[in-house]
């Protein structure tokens, strides 16, 4: 299994507590900067296609930038298909929801013990 890899967002209650977790059970997870370096759009078909809600579950709906597109008062603007909502993620990494940890296979997106738990423990 390779070395997960962390999309964190430094002043993230979250993805602190993923990267504190990740540091103690996975000491060999690399890291990148959400927005800085945020995932490609093949990077976020790979992990759209390991959670169960596909990229759905990777769209952050309480989040000012939801709101800001106005996503909140019109969901139906949002793409209706999987790779519509995949570009709309990659063109607006502020969407994501936080953290994002993928290791090629599975991966977990939002802070939830229990998911990294089973996703990564070893």
């Amino acid at each position: 299994m390779a070395s997960p890899l962390a999309f964190l967002y430094p002043n993230c209650t979250s993805c602190r507590r993923a990267r504190e977790w990740l540091s103690e059970h996975a000491p060999g997870f690399r890291e990148r900067h959400i927005y800085r370096e945020p995932p490609s759009q093949d990077e976020l078909r790979a992990i759209a296609r390991a959670l169960p809600g596909g990229a759905e579950a990777l769209l952050a709906r309480r989040s000012r930038r939801f709101r800001e597109l106005g996503f909140a008062d019109h969901p139906d603007r949002l793409p209706k298909d999987e790779e519509g909502l995949i570009r709309l993620l990659a063109e607006e990494p502020r969407l994501l929801r936080r953290p994002i940890v993928t290791d090629g296979r599975k991966a977990v997106a939002g802070w939830d013990r229990d998911a990294f738990e089973a996703a990564f423990g070893r």
